[in-house]
């Protein structure tokens, strides 16, 4: 894409209309990530109506964010990049089993995690490298046990 191209003002009127949101942080983005939303914008109307809403949904989540949020975020995504093919594979099989869980067991989980110190974390994170399918289960059922131990 042209260096022109990158400037907010030769932007089409409709890109701008569906990028209006980072009018004021345009110049602080990288040419690479200006031409990926360019991209994106572009190819936006010949989406499926669905998709649209998706996608205008985490944008909106994204804008949100503050900076070092932003910041935090693509370093994991680059650490997560460098990940050999199956330890990334690994993790979205995990996600995709706690996207799976009811929203309120989510909460739990989340909630419990969050509660634990930073040695009870890696203590938890060593046990669940080395277990198998049923013992990781249980122990996120006793952590979300805790959890509600703890409310009481």
């Amino acid at each position: 894409m042209a260096e022109s191209n990158n400037h907010w003002q030769s932007l089409p009127k409709s890109t701008q209309q569906l990028l209006g949101s980072m009018e004021k942080s345009w110049d602080q983005l990288s040419d690479s990530e200006r031409n990926q939303y360019v991209q994106l914008a572009n190819q936006f109307d010949s989406l499926p109506k669905e998709k649209q809403q998706q996608l205008q949904n985490r944008f909106q989540r994204w804008q949100a964010l503050s900076v070092e949020e932003r910041v935090e975020l693509r370093q994991k995504y680059q650490r997560f990049k460098q990940l050999t093919p199956e330890q990334q594979q690994q993790i979205k099989q995990r996600f995709r089993w706690f996207k799976s869980l009811p929203q309120d067991q989510r909460d739990q989980l989340r909630a419990s995690w969050q509660s634990l110190t930073s040695a009870e974390k890696n203590a938890l994170r060593k046990r669940f490298r080395s277990a198998g399918r049923e013992e990781r289960q249980k122990l996120r059922e006793n952590l979300i046990q805790r959890r509600l131990l703890r409310r009481q």
